[in-house]
């Protein structure tokens, strides 16, 4: 083999080596992509909801949220509300009637009314209906996954019927939110 490099010239020396480091930096992202592609091969359902939600929702930044239409902002009182009524019910969903004023694109939330509950669990809620002046119909979902279910997307239409100004949105941590749309 050293015989070989011997008889090489120096820019085919030179060529050789190059090849070697770009196959040395193209391994080691490769080989990472596919332990990536292996992890959640094997892990699909909870590791693939918690990324896709982390695309699709939002952190709470000084008691204002900007989504993808929009920005939703808290009075700081409402928003620890909000906060401690979601981490008192760690074991089922919650959901709250948000009131405020929509001022083009931005709505500024004012009130909080927590809706009579009728049944809930970790995965569903059902509770009575939020006042026609709701401008955020809010519920939680488990922790890190703020994705809307088929479920969600049909009570927004219903709820666009009684106002035209009203969003959905879904709570999945104390500073994670999804709105709709």
């Amino acid at each position: 083999m050293n015989d070989d490099l011997n008889n090489l010239s120096p820019e085919q020396v030179e060529e050789r080596e190059r090849k070697k480091r770009i196959k040395k930096y193209i391994t080691l992202p490769l080989t990472i992509f596919l332990l990536i592609l292996l992890i959640v091969y094997l892990f699909p359902g909870d590791l693939l909801q918690i990324i896709e939600s982390s695309f699709v929702s939002n952190k709470l930044n000084n008691f204002e949220i900007q989504f993808q239409s929009g920005e939703v902002v808290f009075k700081k009182e409402i928003y620890e509300e909000l906060k401690n009524y979601y981490l008192k019910n760690q074991k089922r969903e919650i959901k709250v009637c948000l009131i405020g004023e929509k001022l083009g694109e931005i709505y500024h939330v004012k009130k909080l009314i927590i809706p009579l509950v009728l049944d809930s669990s970790v995965t569903h809620i059902k509770t009575q209906q939020c006042p026609i002046e709701t401008l955020i119909s809010l519920h939680s979902h488990p922790f890190k996954r703020c994705i809307f279910s088929e479920q969600d997307i049909k009570y927004y239409g219903h709820l666009k019927e009684r106002n035209k100004d009203a969003i959905i949105g879904v709570m999945c941590d104390i500073n994670q939110f999804g709105f709709y749309p």
